[in-house]
């Protein structure tokens, strides 16, 4: 079983965004307080982007993963939620 995380009062670097070809994923890059930026991305959340625009605090539910991509290998957060407090 993989550990499901979650995290309180986070924001969006300011680059949220959508993907797929119905906007059906989200894309952000978030952090909490002074913690460096990480990658997340939300499967099927594409209808959330509006939660988290704008630098808005907001909780999110999460695993951690290695994402590959390009011969690079990184941590990612996939989100399996996120909603305003």
């Amino acid at each position: 079983m993989t550990p499901v995380f979650m995290s309180e009062n986070v924001v969006d670097s300011g680059y949220a965004k959508t993907l797929g070809n119905d906007a059906e994923h989200l894309k952000v890059f978030v952090k909490q307080n002074d913690s460096p930026n990480f990658n997340a991305i939300g499967f099927g959340l594409g209808k959330k982007l509006d939660i988290v625009k704008n630098k808005q605090p907001f909780d999110a539910v999460y695993i951690v993963e290695e994402n590959e991509w390009n011969g690079k290998v990184s941590l990612q957060l996939q989100l399996r939620d996120v909603r305003v407090k």
